[in-house]
């Protein structure tokens, strides 16, 4: 389930409408959880099963552990704040997410904006925030 919670938070966290969030400032003053840092992101991408669950969660908030529940809390104020508080590992995590569903997943990544963003307003302003390091990361085929 931990790799559940760690794939939503950084597919939620480019597509997550941006609301204020003052409980997440007020609960985590210096940084989002570091916990799913090392979740293995290709095991989850290259997982049709786990993959969709994500959408599903994401799109119906339906199946969420309570880990999904806190990404939720979290992932607004993130987008809001082009991840401000989200350390290096989280934002790269967030990109290779990101860059992946768009390339291989295209139908589940359009759901996902069509929910979220769908205007595409918040996302591009991520990968604008992100230019530099969002053209860094390769993703290998």
């Amino acid at each position: 389930m931990r790799s559940i919670s760690f794939f939503a938070l950084f597919v939620c966290f480019v597509v997550c409408q941006a609301a204020p969030q003052t409980a997440v400032v007020d609960k985590y003053p210096n940084g989002y959880p570091t916990k799913f840092d090392n979740i293995n992101l290709d095991g989850i991408l290259n997982s049709k099963r786990l993959l969709s669950s994500y959408v599903v969660c994401l799109t119906e908030g339906k199946n969420c552990s309570p880990e999904g529940r806190t990404l939720k809390e979290i992932l607004p104020h993130a987008l809001q704040t082009n991840c401000v508080k989200c350390n290096e590992k989280q934002k790269n995590g967030a990109i290779k997410v990101v860059k992946v569903l768009e390339r291989d997943h295209p139908e589940e990544w359009k759901v996902l904006l069509t929910k979220w963003d769908p205007n595409g307003k918040l996302f591009e302003e991520f990968k604008k925030t992100n230019k530099e390091l969002y053209e860094k990361i390769f993703i290998a085929n």
